[in-house]
């Protein structure tokens, strides 16, 4: 075996203005769910995140002239390329990453800038050969993975999800993972698959959890889960307790505490003992009549039941102990749980 190659130079990197343009390619496509990139990146994480594909041409010490003539050569049309990008001059530096395929064919670093140049032309179809070129002569090319997985969802190919998702456990580069993940939920959106999509989103949350972008977009997926499942609560069991508390819970959220009240009370006529209903039922009491000492004395003998019956899982409740001890007319702390909210992340 011949000596270990040494690499000499950094990526190359497109300038802003170029940047710019990929933004503007991005934009073009964009899905229902996918986060256009101008939103997310600033041009330099854009640069970073799709661009630090571009690995450094290597040189090779101690072999044959011809081929040191040949790395040579392949460097000097690198350099002459990133002059071209730093004049914002991409017709120049496209010609000569092809220079560089023509002495190398399967040079990964000329493929996949020559990728990402027509992905700033939105032009996915010869974006997505270029990039499974630099993957077929390099596999482990997870950014490379990435957009080549952006441009099959663009151009409709079914093999999109699969580049996607193995691209998208691969990143390191969070600007690149984010746009990779919500492009996966604008797939499982339209294939109606909730649980790859909620999965992806508790991800992209733990990602940025300050994105509003996101935020919108796992309160949405949350949502439709829940409607999903209380959907089937409702073929399973719809005359079971859950489901008339349930209902209770959506009425709370609605604002008609006299009607969650009457379904609270029907989930314990169907199971007296079922854990929460008779906390959150004097809640619902305490909350719909603070002013009246009847309705206050009804609340506090459920709670007290409540303690009775489901013991240490009422008492670890949040506030409403404390509210009660202080007074019988506090605000009430602690509302029933809302099925619509997103759901706790783990």
């Amino acid at each position: 075996m011949g000596p270990r190659p040494n690499p000499v130079s950094g990526p190359v990197f497109l300038l802003e203005s170029l940047s710019k343009q990929l933004q503007l390619a991005m934009r073009a496509f964009s899905g229902s769910f996918a986060i256009i990139l101008t939103d997310t990146m600033s041009a330099r994480s854009i640069l970073a995140a799709c661009l630090s594909l571009l690995f450094a041409v290597s040189a090779y010490a101690g072999v044959p002239q011809a081929a040191a003539q040949k790395s040579a050569e392949i460097q000097d049309h690198l350099q002459r390329a990133q002059t071209a990008l730093h004049a914002n001059d991409v017709s120049t530096a496209e010609k000569e990453f092809r220079a560089i395929l023509v002495l190398d064919p399967k040079n990964a670093l000329a493929h996949s800038n020559l990728g990402v140049l027509a992905l700033g032309h939105g032009d996915c179809l010869s974006a997505s050969k270029e990039f499974r070129l630099a993957l077929a002569a390099q596999p482990f090319l997870p950014q490379a993975q990435a957009l080549l997985g952006i441009c099959e969802k663009r151009l409709g190919d079914p093999a999109a999800r699969t580049t996607l998702e193995k691209s998208f456990q691969k990143l390191r580069d969070k600007p690149l993972r984010i746009q990779v993940g919500m492009e996966l939920t604008g797939l499982y959106d339209g294939q109606g698959d909730l649980d790859a999509n909620a999965s992806v989103m508790r991800t992209l949350v733990d990602l940025d959890p300050d994105n509003v972008d996101i935020l919108y977009a796992a309160q949405r997926v949350y949502a439709e889960l829940a409607d999903d499942t209380l959907n089937k609560m409702a073929i399973i069991g719809p005359q079971s307790a859950r489901m008339q508390q349930v209902i209770a819970e959506r009425l709370v959220n609605a604002g008609d505490l006299q009607g969650a009240i009457e379904h609270y009370r029907k989930a314990l006529e169907i199971n007296p003992r079922l854990p929460g209903v008779r906390y959150e039922l004097a809640e619902a009491i305490l909350e719909a009549s603070p002013h009246d000492a009847q309705a206050q004395a009804e609340a506090e003998k459920g709670l007290e039941t409540a303690v009775k019956v489901d013991g240490e899982t009422t008492a670890r409740m949040p506030g409403r102990h404390a509210c009660w001890e202080e007074s019988l007319f506090c605000a009430p702390i602690w509302k029933a749980p809302i099925l619509t909210t997103i759901a706790p992340l783990h």
